[in-house]
């Protein structure tokens, strides 16, 4: 998922968040690419927190089925609210009607949207799942895209909870009562404060909500984009690493003639790809497939809000190319062991690229 920080043009109309940008078209959206940054506040609580309305304990299946529990017996479910602190508006343009851009393609990868209905009904997102990882949780879908992380301690009886049920309540909404707004101290945003930003979300439509996997266990992958530096891996240029699942999602790595370095003695590549370019801006590292029609460039990117390191991007400058490695997981610190180094170097596929300054 890309990130890019641009508002569309045009007057703004009345009565949207000072913090809100409009989307009128495709490339208002993918100009304003905070709406895919995926760092956000997040909170781990439980379907009966009375923020969420009090809701009826209830309990989950292996399919992540919610259920009544009129026993009182069962211990409550645990959930999941990732509050994006940017709102990105976009406007229906058969009804008029004005959406959030983040929520509305999460409802339409699997989740379901929360409504102001006096029964809090979600249902499962089919292959999604909310994975632990150091330091906090992250909210993947059924290809691997990560859409929502959180720093977060998480509590031993919540995690016990999650566990459990193999499954949680994930809600992904900018009004979930997780941030306290500007001006408003934490101990003024009282639960009742709290619960009323959740009911409006819900009646604005803007609140998207599913149960999914839990994973608690450590990512055997690396899930994150890492940039490096030349000199990194023996090579001169500076370098990026994307997730597997951004070039799944496009048929494999292979498609776009990178080279999988098990197949090359661990040798990196000499020449440049014709098929791939990164797009670098201030704060942006975008891999676009450079053959493809403008509306259909896109593979995957990520955003850094401190900026794209600048030793990083002088480096990408003076070159004019960087190296993009993908595969499961990068090689570890220099105190790891040489064969699972070796081991995590073949497994990665790799190709020099031209760059793209913006």
């Amino acid at each position: 998922m890309s990130k890019r920080s641009r508002s569309g043009s045009g007057p703004r109309p009345s009565g949207l968040p000072r913090s809100a940008r409009l989307i009128r078209n495709a490339r208002d959206l993918y100009a304003a690419g905070d709406i895919l940054d995926t760092r956000m506040p997040c909170r781990a609580t439980y379907l009966t927190d009375p923020v969420l309305g009090g809701m009826q304990p209830a309990a989950v299946d292996r399919q992540g089925r919610l259920a009544a529990d009129r026993s009182g017996t069962v211990e409550p479910v645990p959930a999941v609210l990732f509050e994006p602190v940017q709102t990105v508006l976009m406007q229906n343009t058969v009804s008029g009607v004005m959406q959030e851009a983040r929520v509305e393609a999460a409802i339409a990868a699997g989740f379901g949207r929360v409504t102001a209905s006096p029964v809090l009904a979600i249902r499962p997102a089919a292959g999604w799942e909310v994975r632990r990882v150091p330091g906090g949780l992250v909210l993947r879908d059924a290809t691997g895209d990560v859409w929502a992380s959180g720093q977060i301690i998480l509590d031993p009886a919540w995690v016990s909870a999650a566990v459990s049920y193999r499954h949680v309540a994930v809600f992904l909404a900018p009004k979930l009562g997780v941030r306290t707004p500007p001006g408003m101290t934490q101990a003024a945003y009282t639960t009742q404060r709290r619960a009323a930003e959740f009911r409006r979300g819900r009646a604005e439509g803007i609140v998207a909500g599913a149960t999914v996997a839990w994973r608690g266990e450590p990512a055997e992958e690396t899930l994150e984009w890492l940039t490096f530096l030349p000199g990194s891996l023996g090579q001169p240029f500076a370098g990026v690493f994307a997730p597997t699942s951004v070039f799944t999602a496009h048929g494999g790595a292979e498609l776009f003639g990178l080279s999988l370095l098990g197949d090359n003695d661990l040798c990196m590549p000499a020449t440049v790809l014709p098929t791939l370019a990164a797009r670098v801006s201030r704060t942006d590292v975008d891999i676009i497939d450079a053959g493809a029609a403008e509306a259909d460039r896109h593979i995957g990117g990520v955003h850094y809000g401190e900026g794209v390191a600048a030793a990083w991007r002088k480096a990408a400058r003076r070159h004019g190319v960087i190296l993009l490695l993908t595969g499961p997981r990068m090689p570890g610190t220099p105190a790891a062991s040489r064969a699972s180094n070796d081991e995590n170097l073949a497994s990665l596929w790799a190709g020099l690229i031209s760059v793209e300054l913006a």
